[in-house]
């Protein structure tokens, strides 16, 4: 919808890390240059480093709306009183068995609760149902890492920390499967 009209969108801008070369460049300029009728704004994240050079666009580091807190995932929010976070960065997977008996990588939705205890540590006011949400690399080249029993040390700082909960996490899959 065009600028002023209240519809609010996702989307994810993955840029080189460093300066873009000049094809990319241009990619990005017509991408946003295609979306000029509407409202934009990026949450950056560790990919996007020269972006604001490139194209006039809103960029913010964190940004809560309608009880909903999108941070890139490589930091915590500044406030925990949303009902949900939303990251990515994790680019999560799944190590699942086919019929065979061979394991393959499938990329993955990652649902967290949070851990009151641990969010008194951090957060002055929080929400007690607020939920974790990392969501799987959008870019079909990257799979991301599988989780494992165990396996934190690759997981959101909002996990690694304790603030939300690894002990019942929810894996989908991106058919919307629960992962047990």
């Amino acid at each position: 919808m065009p600028k002023g009209m209240g519809f609010h969108s996702l989307t994810l801008i993955k840029n080189s890390i460093l300066f873009p070369d000049a094809y990319d460049s241009r990619s990005i300029k017509n991408f946003f240059g295609a979306l000029s009728d509407f409202d934009i704004v990026v949450v950056a994240g560790n990919h996007d480093a020269h972006l604001g050079e490139i194209v006039n666009v809103r960029i913010e580091r964190e940004l809560c709306l309608d009880g909903f807190t999108f941070v890139h995932g490589d930091k915590r929010p500044s406030a925990m009183d949303s009902g949900y976070v939303i990251t990515a960065h994790n680019h999560v997977a799944v190590r699942l068995k086919d019929r065979n008996g061979r394991y393959y990588d499938e990329k993955a939705w990652l649902i967290a609760n949070l851990s009151k205890a641990k969010a008194k540590e951090f957060y002055y006011k929080y929400n007690d149902k607020s939920r974790l949400v990392v969501m799987p690399a959008f870019n079909d080249l990257i799979m991301g890492t599988p989780l494992g029993k165990n396996r934190k040390e690759n997981l959101n700082p909002l996990i690694r920390s304790g603030i939300f909960s690894y002990r019942g996490i929810q894996v989908y899959t991106l058919r919307g499967e629960l992962v047990r």
